[in-house]
C-alpha cells in the first residue's frame, strides 16, 4: 500500500518533519506536512489522506485535541501520535480517544515505519 498511501505529518519541529518525511518517504509513501494541529485540520477538511501522524504537543491545537476535532467532523482516518513526553496514561488517553497507536520520541525509521505499515 506504500505506493498510494498519503500521509500528513502535523509536527511544529522542522527538523521532526525532515526526519519523519525522509523515512516514510524513503518506504515509498506520499507524505505532507502541517507545522501545527490547526492547519493539519484544515489539510484534512480540504484533502483526503490515509494516515495522521501528529505529535501530542504544538502550538494553537494539541495531538489529542486534533483527535477531537477529527473526530467530531468524523473524519475517517488512523491517527498515530508522536510525543517526546509519553507516559503509559497519555498512550492510555491517546488511545481511548481513538488513536491507532503511539510512539515515544527518540524512536528508529524502522520503528515508525514497522508502526506505519501495520496500521495501514
Amino acid at each position: 500500500m506504500a505506493g498510494d498511501a498519503r500521509i500528513l505529518v502535523a509536527d511544529d519541529d522542522p527538523q521532526m518533519q525532515l526526519a519523519i518525511t525522509a523515512c516514510l518517504e524513503r518506504a515509498g509513501y506520499e507524505v505532507q506536512v502541517a507545522p501545527n494541529g490547526a492547519v493539519a485540520l484544515q489539510r484534512l477538511e480540504a484533502e483526503t489522506f490515509d494516515l495522521l501522524i501528529t505529535d501530542q504537543r504544538m502550538p494553537e491545537m494539541s495531538g489529542q485535541e486534533l483527535l477531537a476535532a477529527i473526530q467530531k467532523r468524523e473524519i475517517a482516518l488512523p491517527v498515530v501520535m508522536i510525543t517526546a513526553h509519553g507516559t503509559i496514561n497519555q498512550a492510555v488517553e491517546a488511545m481511548q480517544l481513538g488513536a491507532a497507536d503511539f510512539i515515544t520520541k527518540p524512536f528508529s525509521a524502522e520503528d515508525l515505519t514497522r508502526v506505519v505499515e501495520r496500521v495501514l
